[in-house]
């Protein structure tokens, strides 16, 4: 026992560090954020962009802490989270700082899991007073962390070492939790937890000691980290169908959180503002509400206790909660406006503490981790969006986010009045209505034709001005590289799910979704007055930005192999015609004053019309249609004897069974692309082909546009022009390369001369210093890279079974993603060096992907031979 207690003192101590040390930078963030260039919603932005990373990394450290040890997840998080710190503690620019949190949000998940040790050890009586503990231990960190970092922010540079000393008890933390921790059973077997209800005499538990926790059950040897993390993701699908309760209190939890981000994101700029509080002033408000917070949290278990129940005392304190918003927002004093922190802060305690309770309450031992971890990723959703909106709420009027959290707070307060106290008398059924009426379609394959103009003719309209623009806000080469590689990092991680969603479900749902999410982020891009903004636009766009690859998809899911090629060149060729005009329009629009904004603008109103395209003309796309007549088909191949149909015929899906829930057959898809990329060496040998190719084209292309401005003093107008004739060759070289693999002997043999053809023109670019000459060496550029891109996808395609285009094309994508995450920032490291550096790197990797194609057609050859 004397080692439970050790440890649960252990417990209380780390809580109180974390907060103690995160803390000691909030009175000043603001501020510092101020001081690189932002403003008030670029302090948003900061917050959001933590958000946005811990919307998806939250569930998985709880997913893996349900899976393997639970302190060892503590540990990684503590070292990522002190790296964040680190880097924060370097920031001397906007764009460090913002980069800070990438780490941060990744990793920082230390009293998430702190909250799941413990209630995994305790009862179900004494839980909520745990929990009321551990928040209590950490807000007595927000009592001095606040206190210390508003009087060191005060010296010059004093936030870079607040940052830094951050780092430090995060390291102290490290330590501690390393060397008075044992491992935690993620589900431990039936025993007596260190948190032991002593008067429930029913609760007979087996007595052991603390090693007894230390030897986690080991996973079956047949099953890998991945199927098991799968397998946990699609129970927690289960879960939340199964138990509204748990479902709920998800959703009452989402929206109390964001009343309080929304309210606490500018109440430093409120204090600095309204008030004219200085940082150390801002420090010492801040701990009076951690003094307020510890006490309150620390006797939330006698409240409970006190209590009828714990689902009354929520309804109760969110409804303080609304008030001490309201009355914040109407204040004019800065005494009435800490005075309302009292019943503010203390409503908060027991809303965190009870409802987390509650929602542990409604399910399984086993599933604590992910039902906690997808509760933190839900607050991360909040901390993502409510910055954002408290930014421009700000902007309004300084008391506008305060008015929004009363908002929210009254939403949380109505659905948990209706979801834990409905009316006595039952909801009437519902009639269920058919509708029998679909909208009229027309040809499917024009309709793809036409996406893909209009796709590349709206990203192309901000090609040739984005890497102005980024320095028009501030940033330099390597902050072009940074732009670029966001937009790569996230699609790398969304391309493959993309891929294994059209899979499974329809191919047009997935093309219209994609269409939607990537509207928004050009929205914000032509909102963006700040480089952060800038930055945080390509969010959403990376996230759902998979329209040609969805396209090309569906082509090759409607087409022979032998004319796949013509019909992925032509599907090229009409997405190339488009960037024959992008730029143009593009270029003239940038030139004109806040033109480059009405661009994004435009891009944003061209997804619109490309939506409603898809709508109205594409039909549903079964990712596995029954064999049919394709869309396109060789009709001098009598072998491929199929029924035949019209396009009518592709209307209806085949619905997953009920029993199969998304996340099972998501699950069932990536274990087999496994198996593909195991059992086929040529599929992965294109992989890596594509991959070193598609990152020799993006390092070129990252930085060409300040090329033509730097070392021959193109216009914007001129680099559209210039844009559009390398539409041009693109387009016409697409065209045909259906007749160009008809006369050559093999598409791989035309692979392999293509990219020698690559490599020669690269490094005769890289070398010259004519723009007629570089202007020439874009057409065997242009030539080659549309052979490559049609007949590597075509040998790819063909590598695999009908049912797994959507996983290998998402893969195909997902490492183009990570080409376009890495290239950037290397080109831009090369043009810091040479303005000629990034066509040199282009030339050596366009030369390592032409050697290892012929290395793999050789070795294929060969075994043939023998």
């Amino acid at each position: 026992m004397h080692a439970k207690a050790a440890q649960l003192r252990t417990l209380y101590l780390v809580s109180f560090l974390d907060l103690f040390a995160v803390s000691l930078i909030v009175p000043s963030l603001p501020s510092f954020i101020k001081s690189l260039g932002g403003d008030a919603l670029t302090v948003g932005y900061v917050t959001s962009m933590y958000g946005a990373i811990q919307m998806v990394t939250s569930p998985l450290a709880g997913v893996l802490s349900d899976i393997y040890d639970r302190r060892l997840v503590l540990l990684v998080g503590i070292a990522g989270a002190a790296v964040g710190y680190v880097l924060l503690g370097m920031s001397l620019s906007l764009t460090m700082a913002l980069f800070s949190r990438v780490p941060c949000g990744i990793f920082k998940h230390s009293l998430s899991t702190v909250r799941l040790i413990v209630a995994d050890q305790a009862p179900r009586t004494e839980r909520a007073d745990a929990m009321g503990k551990i928040n209590a231990y950490s807000s007595f960190g927000f009592i001095f962390g606040p206190l210390v970092g508003g009087y060191l922010s005060s010296r010059p540079y004093g936030f870079n070492y607040t940052a830094f000393l951050t780092a430090i008890v995060f390291v102290v933390n490290y330590a501690l939790v390393y060397s008075a921790l044992p491992p935690y059973l993620p589900t431990p077997p039936v025993h007596q937890p260190i948190l032991l209800d002593e008067d429930e005499v029913a609760e007979d538990f087996e007595k052991h000691d603390a090693e007894s926790l230390i030897a986690p059950t080991r996973t079956a040897e047949n099953a890998s980290l991945g199927q098991t993390f799968m397998a946990k993701l699609a129970e927690y699908n289960d879960i939340l169908r199964e138990s509204p309760i748990a479902r709920n209190i998800l959703v009452v939890r989402l929206l109390m959180a964001a009343a309080a981000i929304l309210f606490r994101s500018h109440f430093m700029l409120l204090l600095e503002d309204k008030y004219a509080a200085s940082s150390v002033e801002r420090g010492y408000i801040l701990s009076y509400m951690g003094v307020v917070a510890a006490s309150s949290s620390y006797f939330v278990g006698p409240v409970v206790a006190w209590a009828s129940s714990e689902a009354q005392l929520v309804l109760v304190a969110s409804a303080v909660y609304v008030v001490s918003f309201l009355g914040t927002a109407m204040a004019n004093a800065l005494p009435v406006v800490l005075l309302l922190q009292v019943p503010q802060v203390v409503a908060i305690s027991i809303l965190r503490a009870c409802s987390v309770s509650l929602q542990t309450a409604a399910v399984q031992p086993q599933h604590l981790g992910g039902i906690l971890g997808l509760s933190t990723s839900l607050t991360a959703l909040a901390r993502t969006v409510a910055p954002m909106l408290s930014g421009y709420l700000y902007v309004v009027s300084m008391d506008g986010p305060a008015y929004g959290a009363t908002v929210l707070a009254v939403l949380s307060c109505g659905l948990f009045w209706t979801s834990f106290f409905p009316p006595a008398h039952k909801h009437k059924k519902r009639d269920t209505m058919v509708k029998q009426a679909m909208p009229i379609r027309l040809d499917p394959v024009r309709a793809l034709y036409v996406i893909s103009f209009v796709d590349l003719f709206a990203v192309s309209l901000i090609v040739p001005s984005l890497p102005t623009f980024i320095k028009s806000l501030g940033g330099d080469a390597v902050t072009v590289g940074f732009v670029a590689s966001m937009y790569g990092a996230i699609q790398m991680v969304t391309a493959p799910l993309a891929g294994v969603l059209s899979d499974i479900y329809d191919r047009r749902l997935v093309l219209l979704i994609g269409i939607a999410g990537a509207t928004l982020g050009y929205v914000i891009l032509g909102m963006s007055l700040t480089l952060s903004m800038a930055l945080f636009s390509r969010i959403p766009i990376g996230i759902f930005k998979h329209t040609l690859s969805t396209v090309r998809l569906i082509v090759a899911d409607q087409t022979t192999p032998n004319l796949r090629s013509d019909a992925l060149g032509k599907i090229n060729a009409y997405s190339n015609f488009g960037f024959i005009f992008g730029p143009i329009v593009g270029g003239y629009l940038s030139s004109q004053p806040g033109g480059f904004n009405v661009t994004a603008f435009l891009t944003a109103i061209m997804f619109v019309f490309n939506y409603a395209v898809v709508y109205t003309m594409l039909p549903p796309c079964p990712p596995t249609p029954p064999p049919h007549k394709p869309i396109l088909r060789d009709e001098e191949d009598p072998a491929e004897a199929m029924e035949a149909q019209d396009a009518t015929s592709l209307l209806a899906a085949p619905a997953p069974s009920s029993e199969q829930s998304l996340f099972r057959a998501l699950i069932g898809k990536l274990v087999e692309y496994k198996d593909i990329l195991n059992g086929s060496p040529k599929a992965r040998n294109i992989l890596l082909v594509r991959l070193l190719m598609s990152g020799a084209s993006i390092l070129f292309r990252s930085h060409f546009m300040l090329l033509l401005e730097e070392k021959y003093a193109s216009s914007s107008i001129e680099r559209g022009y210039i844009l559009s004739y390398t539409g041009v060759l693109a387009a016409c070289s697409s065209w045909f390369v259906g007749p160009i693999v008809a006369m050559a002997p093999s598409e791989a043999m035309l692979v392999q001369v293509t990219s020698l053809v690559c490599v020669v023109s690269f490094l005769a670019t890289a070398v010259s210093n004519s723009l007629a000459m570089v202007l020439f060496l874009q057409i065997p550029r242009e030539i080659g890279i549309s052979i490559l891109r049609a007949c590597s996808l075509s040998l790819q395609t063909a590598a695999v079974q009908p049912q797994h285009l959507g996983g290998i094309l998402g893969l195909s994508t997902s490492l183009t993603a990570l080409a376009r995450t890495i290239a950037p920032m290397l080109s831009g490291y090369l043009y810091v060096v040479s303005v000629d550096g990034p066509a040199y790197g282009a030339t050596v990797l366009a030369l390592m992907s032409s050697g290892l194609f012929y290395v793999s057609l050789y070795r294929t050859t060969h075994k043939h031979k023998v």
